[in-house]
């Protein structure tokens, strides 16, 4: 029975730092699916995990993933049958068609998969031992952050399979260095909401040290931006109980608000003028988000993960001369770049996790994962962890993350499932023996 504990727990920590680690030699044989070893491993473990348990938890949030993969596969299915009765190429941009539609529908399963396994054994932990892995994997990220600064253009060489080099900016494990924000954001966040949670101030000084070491040295315009969001958000939030109490918070919370505003919004703003008029992805990011949007409305029920290549360079064709005769100087170059590229597909998406699903599925499919993040909020407030006015700045920060500017990922995911577990299990009233 220990041993089992020891495995389940062993297994856990290995599902919470994986997702660092986003430029594996995978990317050799999978392409972009690749760049995790999550995918694979979910995947692959969850089959053994299964067998040799000889049982399937069943969780509704999981139920409900796997359905919209259902519904993801039936849609990308019939959507190669017409676009090849249409007459239409099933090779486009080095990809043949049936094939993409098939890596995409594993990759989305593997996000469920992902969570099932988290689930799995997070209902044999406890609280505390479900949170403090996140701090570990913060400490660890700082240190790789610090050895990253020293070797800078060509830092840590032999853990990078996709990533260029030189490479001027501190990426960590990824890829590139946009990458990073989701995976600073939350593990400081899931650290800090583990210190709040059970008193350990040094854990919190920490966690805002990490933090900052971290936030300064990236430069990601995302992460900054995820600052500046999450103080939106706790006023938002804080407006929906006013008493003395919360007055006090609100206090302290705008003095901490106008350092970070200070601070952070003036470099942010800099760095977004310097990308408008000096680089081009500013531009690629919010066409092709665009897009996404209009590719759901037109197909409600989606053009699956194959067709979509044919699709989503069509319709960003189509529109790029409303882009170039914006009053906003916008270069397109980028853009244009992805749509003559026919020899790759790398880069051609919708630059928003949720919007690139909504070309996949529709906006019927859109609206389902839409409502089942607001029932997960709901679980949120139902729950009466004495954080939970945190979790819930952290868990729409991510939402509104994925929605503007990133793609969905398994930091993400490992959020989320932490989500589940406390709206579905985790009340003051059983772990008041925890927190004593």
């Amino acid at each position: 029975m220990i041993r089992k504990k020891i495995f389940n727990y062993f297994l856990y920590w290995i599902l919470v730092i994986l997702p660092i680690y986003q430029d594996s030699f995978l990317y050799k044989y999978f392409g972009s699916t690749g760049n995790s070893l999550l995918p694979a491993f979910s995947l692959v473990f969850i089959f053994f995990y299964i067998l040799l348990n000889q049982k399937i938890i069943i969780n509704s949030s999981v139920i409900f993933l796997c359905k919209l993969g259902i519904w993801l596969t039936i849609v990308s299915f019939f959507a190669v049958v017409i676009w090849a009765i249409l007459g239409n190429s099933l090779n486009l941009y080095g990809e043949f068609l049936p094939y993409k539609a098939v890596k995409v529908c594993l990759l989305y399963f593997s996000y469920p998969a992902y969570v099932y396994l988290l689930l799995c054994q997070m209902k044999k932990l406890n609280l505390r031992e479900i949170l403090f892995p996140f701090f570990v994997v913060l400490i660890i990220l700082t240190i790789i952050c610090l050895i990253e600064l020293r070797q800078i253009p060509y830092a840590l060489e032999s853990l990078h399979f996709s990533g260029g080099f030189p490479y001027y900016r501190v990426r960590l494990l990824t890829k590139e260095a946009s990458w990073t924000t989701l995976l600073i954001y939350n593990y400081f966040a899931i650290s800090f909401i583990y210190a709040v949670q059970f008193n350990k101030k040094i854990i919190g000084i920490l966690s805002i040290l990490c933090f900052a070491v971290l936030i300064l040295t990236t430069g990601s315009k995302a992460v900054m931006f995820s600052m500046i969001l999450s103080v939106g958000l706790y006023f938002f939030i804080s407006m929906e109980r006013i008493n003395k109490k919360t007055l006090i918070k609100l206090f302290i919370a705008l003095i901490l608000a106008f350092l970070v505003i200070h601070n952070i919004l003036p470099k942010f703003i800099t760095n977004l003028q310097t990308d408008i008029k000096e680089y081009t992805s500013f531009a690629t990011r919010s066409y092709t988000i665009i897009i996404g949007f209009i590719i759901g409305i037109i197909f409600p029920t989606g053009v699956g993960g194959g067709v979509y290549l044919g699709v989503l360079p069509s319709f960003m064709n189509r529109f790029i001369d409303i882009l170039n005769k914006s009053t906003i100087r916008l270069s397109s170059s980028e853009i244009m770049h992805y749509i003559n590229n026919t020899a790759s597909d790398t880069g051609l998406t919708a630059k928003s996790g949720i919007l690139q699903y909504n070309i996949y599925w529709g906006i019927i499919g859109s609206f389902a994962l839409g409502l089942f993040f607001i029932n997960l909020s709901k679980k949120i407030n139902r729950s009466e962890l004495k954080t939970r006015d945190l979790l819930k700045i952290v868990y729409w920060c991510n939402i509104l993350l994925i929605l503007t500017s990133l793609s969905f990922s398994y930091e993400f995911w490992l959020l989320i499932a932490v989500v589940i577990y406390i709206g579905d299990h985790m009340t003051l009233k059983n772990h008041n023996s925890e927190t004593n």
